[in-house]
């Protein structure tokens, strides 16, 4: 389940990043001096306005499709560690009744359990951005990899020399 939510979650961040980074534009042009006065001075502002509000809406399109998504597979996460609470407690609460142990035990064991499944919690938490990153790597790798045309011009080559006869 934790897989699941991990390629959601790179999902969402990959189609809101360009969204992310009109945001970040727009922000820029208000707070950089240069721009400022052009917005004060123009009706620039209100163009700009329109931008944000529409930027909003579909990061608020893109929140809405994925939290969907994500929502159904951290209900069910949930439900079952639910569960797992409810039985393990139902068991202690039956070794109480039964008299193999005392509340003093059942306390230090359910405290043991809860501490337990945090630190699983943790590692699986850490697995999950583990295979998270792993998602982010492929793309790294394959932007790495691409070759680009440019690089294969005579132009460049001549000019790569010249700055060597430089040296």
């Amino acid at each position: 389940l934790n897989a699941k939510i991990s390629k959601i979650a790179y999902e969402k961040n990959d189609e809101a990043t360009p969204i992310e980074r009109r945001k970040k534009y727009i922000h820029k042009l208000f707070y950089e001096r240069q721009w400022a006065i052009d917005i004060k001075t123009t009706h620039l502002a209100k163009i700009l306005f329109e931008n944000y509000d529409n930027i909003y809406k579909d990061k608020l399109d893109i929140v809405k499709k994925y939290n969907k998504k994500m929502l159904f597979y951290l209900l069910v996460i949930k439900l079952i560690l639910f569960i797992e609470t409810c039985i393990v407690l139902i068991y202690l609460s039956w070794m109480v009744y039964d008299g193999s142990i005392n509340i003093a035990k059942v306390m230090s064991l359910f405290t043991a359990a809860i501490s337990l499944r945090k630190s699983s919690s943790t590692f699986i938490d850490v697995f999950k951005k583990m295979k998270e990153n792993g998602l982010y790597a492929k793309k790294i790798r394959a932007f790495f990899e691409a070759t680009s045309s440019i690089e294969n011009q005579k132009k460049v080559r001549e000019y790569d020399d010249s700055l060597t006869m430089l040296q």
